[in-house]
């Protein structure tokens, strides 16, 4: 891999000078510009993603896992770590999906305070990546959930649903759905790791297809009459599949992290019928709101999910859901992903306290 990321540097300082005339004008951080931006476009063209060739999983995750270890900083707060799996046999109970989904079981991860006694939040954590690349488990998912664990505190799950294109709709929403069904269930508030869990206390979140999961599996819950309650969502620059595309989305259809190529992409390995974008369960807006519990969610100025983001909270805020609705100056999406952005660690807090603010008032 050493060569490989070798030759990602001598492509970077290649595209600099290009990305700077296209770019010269626009208020976006040159960390970005000059550093993410090239090495995504390295990443997406080797890796077969939007050029017709297969995709390289094995390849794009190990190009990931260095970027982190390059880019990622660690933080060392005192937390509790522990791996479980939901159990095919549970998720087979808890899905009304058509015979196209097969249950499987679904990894998690639990961080929490050491030794705490008290009731605590959780957050049901849904990582972005398009529905196709990412993990729950990678270490900017272990950043995020360190500072949720240490700012909160809460308890932090993150879900390791499956992926397209092997795992199409509906099989991620479903796993993640089965999560939620199961941190309610006797057997889980009997693990150690979860058993000061307040039930009371769940909020659903997640960053762009994540984001998708999380306010869809709380429409689910609604529709479902789940015997769980969610008291709130953070809905991170989700992606909703808006049709047809919004200004937001033309504007910067060569966007810095997810251009319109790239993101037509991903939609095409998650769904496999064009008609499914109609369904509420891909497209939140398409579904009806009322109901739900309180939203934030957080855009981008740069980023082409940005207005479709906006019309979600003005459709929640319509229905009569409070809902927060935030939008980062200067930034692209992903931004809070990037360790080494100070505004992504501020927006992390932010999120956090409001967050905390939505608890009170739900309880």
């Amino acid at each position: 891999m050493k060569w490989l990321w070798s030759a990602g540097v001598v492509l970077t300082l290649a595209l600099v000078l290009g990305i700077s005339l296209q770019h010269s004008r626009d208020n976006v951080d040159w960390r970005i510009k000059f550093i993410i931006h090239p090495l995504a476009k390295m990443t997406y063209y080797v890796c077969g993603m939007s050029t017709g060739r297969q995709f390289q999983r094995s390849l794009f995750n190990a190009m990931v896992d260095q970027f982190q270890q390059t880019f990622e900083r660690l933080v060392a707060h005192d937390v509790v770590v522990t791996d479980y799996v939901v159990p095919r046999s549970f998720c087979s109970l808890h899905n009304e999906s058509s015979k196209a989904f097969v249950p499987a079981d679904v990894p998690v991860r639990v961080w929490g305070p050491v030794n705490s006694t008290d009731k605590l939040g959780v957050i049901v954590w849904m990582h972005g990546g398009g529905f196709v690349i990412g993990s729950g488990r990678d270490a900017t998912t272990d950043r995020l959930a360190r500072t949720f664990v240490r700012h909160g505190p809460f308890l932090f799950v993150s879900v390791e649903y499956r992926l397209a294109p092997e795992y199409p709709f509906p099989h991620g929403l479903e796993d993640s759905y089965c999560v939620l069904c199961w941190l309610t269930s006797t057997a889980a508030l009997a693990l150690p790791a979860l058993s000061h869990m307040d039930q009371n206390k769940i909020i659903v979140a997640g960053e762009s297809a994540g984001a998708n999961y999380a306010t869809v599996a709380t429409i689910m819950a609604r529709d479902r009459y789940a015997p769980f309650k969610i008291a709130h969502q953070i809905l991170i620059y989700p992606g909703l599949f808006r049709i047809p595309l919004t200004q937001s989305a033309i504007r910067y259809e060569n966007a810095y992290i997810l251009p319109q190529a790239v993101k037509k992409w991903f939609a095409e390995q998650y769904i496999s019928d064009e008609e499914l974008l109609q369904h509420r369960f891909i497209s939140p807006l398409k579904a009806t709101l009322e109901g739900l519990p309180s939203a934030q969610v957080i855009g981008a100025e740069h980023d082409p999910l940005r207005d479709e983001g906006l019309e979600y909270y003005e459709a929640l805020v319509k229905a009569g859901v409070q809902t927060r609705y935030r939008c980062f100056e200067g930034m692209v999406h992903g931004f809070m992903s990037f360790a080494f952005l100070p505004v992504a660690h501020d927006a992390l807090l932010d999120v956090i306290q409001h967050a905390q603010l939505a608890l009170d008032q739900h309880c």
